[in-house]
């Protein structure tokens, strides 16, 4: 019982919790201290990984965390200087045995990931349950210390269904190729824990390739598809990327279709380059940036431009993110936003 509080204090979950007449009392030394509800899948979820951890096999216990901090001068928002603090995570990982694991990860103290890993060696296959990332754009699934740039590109930011609970597959069909199957609540952020206001759940269907110097993928987002009482799909989101690197190289490109019912139906797409120098310490980069959230309105389309100069102090793990960004949102004027952002992984 003492591992339940360790978590609920050190994470403060208690921001996902809500008191109500139907509780439950947690405490280390005196039980009628903390009187909590917990959702049903919040209640699920941590009973999983509080067995895991208090498992004796569950030896394999690795602590890891972020911390993001940034400076923006934002000349849209009244030539504002804004210092930010976008992220800072703390990330428990862990295996039970060969076949299952877990990760936990929290911003801020309050846990945003919370999920377990079955890995099926006999069908290829790694079944993930909880809340988590799905495996959607490419930028969507890659550790956020591992951003090319400070800002997603905005085919990500403006279209990503962002964390989801639900379950997803990953199968490995050959030695390159993987296919991805998912099924989501579709409940946007933050308070999608638990989601009774939908019938339908989303639906993601993923194929990439990974080759020695090309990757390759491609995916297929379907809003309320599965178990909808409308019998049929309310929009979709569906785009491919590809990246080719080599030693110092790096060229990245993405294109994504949205449909919402069919009454707004929009674009994005980006190509970015970036050279990593010979020192390793130094890395200029380069976005070109569209996303038009509807094709059939004249004047809407946002455009950004964005050179970047990375630092590496330590490599990812200690490093500074150069920004300069060249905004035009409509017919409005174009205008620039400089960033400047530290990281540290550990």
């Amino acid at each position: 019982m003492d591992i339940i509080v360790v978590i609920l204090n050190v994470c403060k979950i208690s921001e996902n919790i809500k008191s109500t007449n139907n509780m439950k009392t947690i405490n280390k030394h005196n039980r009628n201290n903390y009187i909590i509800k917990i959702d049903i899948m919040t209640k699920i979820l941590l009973l999983l990984f509080i067995l895991l951890l208090s498992a004796p096999a569950a030896a394999a216990v690795n602590y890891g965390g972020i911390l993001q901090g940034r400076s923006v001068y934002n000349v849209d928002d009244g030539s504002q200087l804004d210092f930010l603090l976008p992220r800072a995570r703390l990330i428990l990982t862990g295996k039970v045995n060969d076949e299952v694991g877990f990760f936990i990860q929290s911003n801020m103290g309050s846990i945003i990931d919370v999920k377990l890993n079955y890995a099926c060696t006999r069908l290829k296959t790694v079944f993930t349950l909880g809340r988590f990332l799905p495996n959607y754009t490419y930028y969507m699934p890659i550790h956020t210390g591992k951003l090319d740039f400070i800002d997603y590109p905005q085919l990500t930011a403006k279209t990503a269904p962002w964390r989801q609970v639900g379950f997803q597959t990953q199968t490995k069909l050959s030695g390159a190729v993987k296919f991805n199957l998912g099924l989501f609540n579709g409940a946007l952020e933050p308070d999608n824990w638990a989601d009774t206001t939908r019938d339908g759940k989303d639906l993601l269907v993923n194929l990439q390739y990974q080759g020695r110097a090309l990757f390759l993928k491609s995916y297929w987002w379907l809003i309320n598809a599965a178990g909808g009482s409308e019998g049929a799909a309310e929009g979709s989101r569906i785009g491919m990327a590809a990246k080719y690197s080599i030693p110092d190289l790096k060229l990245i490109g993405e294109f994504l279709l949205t449909d919402f019912g069919g009454s707004r139906k929009g674009i994005s797409y980006y190509l970015q380059g970036a050279y990593k120098f010979p020192a390793e310490r130094v890395e200029l980069l380069f976005r070109w940036d569209i996303w038009d959230p509807d094709n059939d309105i004249t004047g809407d389309k946002n455009t950004r431009m964005t050179l970047g100069l990375n630092y590496y102090l330590q490599g990812e793990d200690a490093m500074f993110y150069f920004n300069i960004i060249s905004v035009r949102s409509g017919q409005s004027a174009v205008y620039y936003v400089p960033e400047i952002q530290y990281q540290i992984l550990f």
